[in-house]
Order: structure tokens, then sequence, then C-alpha cells
């Protein structure tokens, strides 16, 4: 987590033992089984709060950014890292975010949460892809000197528009935090599209009638048109 340029002010970095979050979880045997086949080590690394930072905590009916905590995960393999990382979010009470680590390449993700009638919601989880060295632009812009510090909640959605923009960029090609929303929607629905027409070509595959065939390639010249 270098990349934050965070001062030796918050670094707070120390293991947290698997049979810890087994019990906020109420770990069952096979997800137990999941946390010790996939994840080598857990290590909670730095801790923002207004007394260590000077940023301004923010506190709303249904929402509490009083400290941003930053873990990292580090797996043995990869391809159930999505699972287990919502699954740390939800447990959290507290805005954090996790990078997860497998041999040289990194993932890092945030959630946004809010606090119903005293019980948290999970509302989202965003998950960068895959990230390495080639992603220069996204690891500049991670440097904290470049978060909006009015409060906590400000500071933490800086992360969050990176984490989109970098989402974004894997399908509109470009890396901007100009228009991240807007940028966010349109590539959810063109990866949407895609996969709609993907569908439709397996479907196309396996039909036999004529007559269903075309109104498949119908559809798909269709949503050929809309991508564009």
């Amino acid at each position: 987590m270098e990349y934050f340029n965070f001062p030796k002010e918050w670094i707070n970095s120390r293991n947290i033992p698997k049979e810890t979050l087994y019990k906020f979880l109420n770990a069952d045997e096979k997800l137990k089984k999941l946390f010790i086949e996939n994840v080598e080590r857990i290590r909670l690394e730095y801790l923002i709060t207004y007394n260590n930072s000077n940023i301004e905590k923010y506190v709303s009916e249904n929402e509490r950014y009083e400290e941003i905590q930053f873990y990292v995960i580090e797996f043995r393999k990869e391809g159930i890292e999505e699972k287990i990382v919502s699954l740390l979010h939800g447990i959290i009470p507290k805005s954090t975010i996790i990078e997860l680590r497998f041999n040289d390449i990194w993932k890092i993700s945030g959630a946004i949460k809010k606090v119903t009638n005293s019980r948290l919601k999970l509302e989202e989880v965003i998950t960068t892809p895959w990230i390495t060295n080639e992603n220069k632009e996204f690891i500049e812009s991670l440097s904290c000197r470049n978060f909006n510090s009015t409060n906590l909640k400000t500071f933490y959605n800086s992360m969050i528009d990176r984490f989109n923009a970098v989402k974004s960029s894997k399908i509109l090609g470009v890396f901007s935090l100009n228009d991240v929303e807007k940028n966010k929607e349109k590539s959810e629905k063109i990866a949407s599209i895609q996969l709609e027409i993907e569908s439709l070509k397996k479907e196309l595959n396996k039909e036999k009638y004529n007559f269903k065939r075309a109104e498949i390639i119908k559809k798909i010249k269709k949503l050929n048109e809309e991508l564009k």
C-alpha cells in the first residue's frame, strides 16, 4: 500500500488472526476451509482517524465515517478473492479499504456501507481488476495528496472514484477521473450488452430451427448497433 504515500502516523501494522474472523463470520467448517486453503495472511496496515490526521469525521443518520481501516490479504491462489473480500467488508463496521495480493499482482477494494436501524448494510462492493505496474496512471492517482480531505467521507470517496475509474478503463480504454459516475454507468451498460450478445451466440449455436435462428441473429444485430 506504499502507493498511497500515507504519513507514518497512520501506520497500524499488525496481523489479524483468522480465528478472529471465523468468530465474526460464524464460520462453519466449509468456510474455515475456504480461508485456510486460499488465504495466506491478513494484516491491518493503516488506520486513519481525526486524531492522527486532523481530517474531520462525517456522521449522518445512516452514514458513519469516523475512521478508515486499511487491510492487506495475501492469497495462495486466485479465483475466490472477491467472495472473501465481500465477506470481510460485510463484518467490518468501519470504512474499509482492502488490498488483495497474489504473487506480483493485486486488486484493491472498497465498499459503500449504510447504517439502518443500528444495523450495518453493505450496499456495494467496488473491487478493481488485477493491477500490474503497467497501470501507471491509476497507481499515480492513488497518492493521498490527490484526495479530497474535507472530511473522512470525501477522503474515502476519492479512493472509491479511482477504483471505479480503473474498472471503467478496462472497457472504455481510458483512465479518467472526469465524469466517473457517467463512465461507470456507460461501462456497466457496455459489459451488460456484451454478456447478452455472448449468451445469444451460444443460444444461436444450439438452435436448429431457421426461423428461430433468424430471430436470434436479428437480436444480436440490434445489440451490436447499440454497442456502437
